[in-house]
């Protein structure tokens, strides 16, 4: 318990102390399951979530993995002092994270196709499984939902034991459009690398977001200008960008896709150009701007 909560806490040191910009902290719960399923099978999702959000370095984890097992030992031992150590594991997550993720293996099912041999040009019968699985999102300190989406992950093999493991181990497969959705990076516009030929608009500019955060090339963002109405900052959109070459943990050389003049004129007047690697919901993109 003790390596536990010494991990949390330098967990959210790393966060409180990154250069430039300070990643969001994400709690990992314990994963649940319908009795379809083993332990084993639910961990493996599990791990396969943590790992995808692991490899985007846009977070910083905090795995609770082991706390299901440490809340039982402690209610069987009824000691105060272990009890007193899940509430403060409990109360560190819910004031320290920005995210807390759960998850539930909803159903899996086996079914017969009839596929095609094409080297004899025979027809056989292959057994499909095909798994639904829920992730929730959440914000801790409120208890709101910031996501809940339902997935399904399939697999067709010759046998039944090897179509339902290859569909719980490819549960990994469904997390870009999630991590793209749920969790953006938020960054800004530095300076204009190249303008046009006429010198009115900017043709690339560099950004403060790097390999640190998981960026690579091809990645888009957009790009807000801060604006002022009626005496209230808000961000309006004014164009996007594209990544063309990742220069270090922290600086990104990107291609302005639109708005290249807005974007120049707002560079040249010295206003701040927050950007943020796109996705598709306004309802999350608003809670990360609450951040």
């Amino acid at each position: 318990m003790r390596k536990l909560l010494t991990l949390i806490f330098a967990t959210f040191m790393v966060a409180a102390f990154a250069q430039e910009i300070k990643k969001p902290v994400c709690t990992i719960y314990q994963f649940s399951g319908s009795r379809e399923f083993s332990h084993d099978e639910v961990t493996i999702v599990r791990n396969n979530i943590v790992s995808s959000l692991q490899k985007t370095h846009r977070l910083e984890i905090v795995d609770l993995s082991n706390t299901v097992f440490i809340e039982q030992e402690a209610e069987r031992r009824m000691q105060e002092s272990a009890m007193n150590d899940m509430r403060m594991v409990n109360e560190i997550t819910t004031l320290m994270s920005n995210y807390a993720v759960t998850g539930n293996l909803d159903a899996i099912t086996v079914e017969n196709v009839e596929l095609k041999d094409y080297k004899t040009g025979r027809m056989y019968t292959a057994k499909k499984a095909t798994m639904t699985y829920s992730i929730k999102i959440f914000d801790p300190s409120t208890g709101s939902i910031v996501s809940s989406r339902t997935y399904s992950s399939s697999s067709t093999e010759n046998t039944a034991d090897v179509a339902r493991k290859n569909a719980v181990s490819g549960s990994s497969r469904n997390m870009k459009a999630l991590i793209e959705e749920c969790f953006p990076v938020k960054g800004m516009v530095l300076t204009v690398a190249d303008k046009d030929k006429k010198g009115k608009a900017a043709k690339t500019v560099y950004i403060n977001l790097g390999s640190e955060f998981g960026i690579e090339k091809g990645q888009l963002f957009d790009v807000k200008a801060i604006i002022d109405i009626a005496g209230e900052k808000a961000e309006k959109s004014i164009g996007s960008l594209k990544a063309v070459e990742v220069m270090s943990a922290t600086r990104t050389l990107c291609e302005v896709k639109a708005g290249g003049e807005d974007i120049l004129k707002h560079i040249e007047a010295g206003n701040q150009l927050p950007i943020q690697t796109r996705d598709t919901n306004n309802a999350l993109s608003k809670f990360w701007r609450d951040l």
